[in-house]
């Protein structure tokens, strides 16, 4: 019989690597209080799961840990969790939304590629790097705002991201990959808009983007 359901109980603490992978007909998962550690790939390739609450206590959200959960429509990523690892969400399709915790920092390798209905992203206010392709093939996208804490974003983070055409920035320019934006070919060979910088009185760096669309941003 196909499994639909889980519940884990309070008294678990970690959810092993790949423990519910290809679970295609689960549609509803709780999890207790305790866990704390969500293993690499836990609920991959999941299709019917569209809505799941992490628990509090989980630190990091691993490699490919909701990765193809082709019905998942919003998540909110808890206060202890640091970091969101290489593919954490990746072509997570019908993900609309996202709202990521203040103590994240550090937003891993293609963590949301190819997430086609990703809307809005919230980011929290101490997110310092965002790595390769982490948002590319997001055509949803129209703008972004980052936090002042934001010190480095990689190559091709926004290839086919093709409607995303602002990005507001409240602290200094951040050290960016090869690519990142611009007149640049994706990693699908499409082009990336040319998007505005807006940036915000007193803040550094934006001299070195001259050759970028850029205006002061005056909120």
């Amino acid at each position: 019989m196909p499994l639909t359901s889980i519940t884990i109980p309070n008294s678990a603490t970690s959810i092993g690597e790949g423990a519910f992978e290809s679970s295609t007909s689960l549609t509803k998962v709780v999890m207790g209080n305790g866990v704390t550690n969500l293993g690499k790939r836990t609920f991959q390739y999941c299709d019917k799961l569209s809505n799941i609450v992490i628990p509090k206590g989980v630190t990091r959200i691993e490699t490919q840990t909701f990765a193809h959960c082709a019905s998942l429509t919003s998540i909110t990523i808890p206060s202890k969790v640091t970091r969101i690892e290489h593919g954490a969400f990746f072509n997570c399709r019908k993900l609309m939304s996202i709202t990521i915790s203040d103590s994240v920092t550090n937003i891993g390798y293609q963590a949301f590629t190819e997430c086609f209905n990703l809307t809005n992203v919230s980011f929290g206010n101490r997110v310092a790097t965002i790595g390769e392709n982490a948002f590319s093939g997001c055509r949803s996208l129209t703008s972004l705002t980052f936090p002042s804490s934001l010190t480095y974003i990689g190559s091709y983070v926004f290839s086919g991201c093709d409607r995303l055409t602002a990005f507001y920035f409240k602290g200094n320019a951040p050290q960016f990959g090869v690519s990142w934006g611009g007149n640049n070919r994706g990693y699908d060979g499409r082009l990336v808009p040319n998007a505005t910088l807006h940036y915000r009185s007193g803040t550094t760096g934006w001299e070195a983007f001259a050759g970028y669309s850029t205006a002061l941003w005056q909120p």
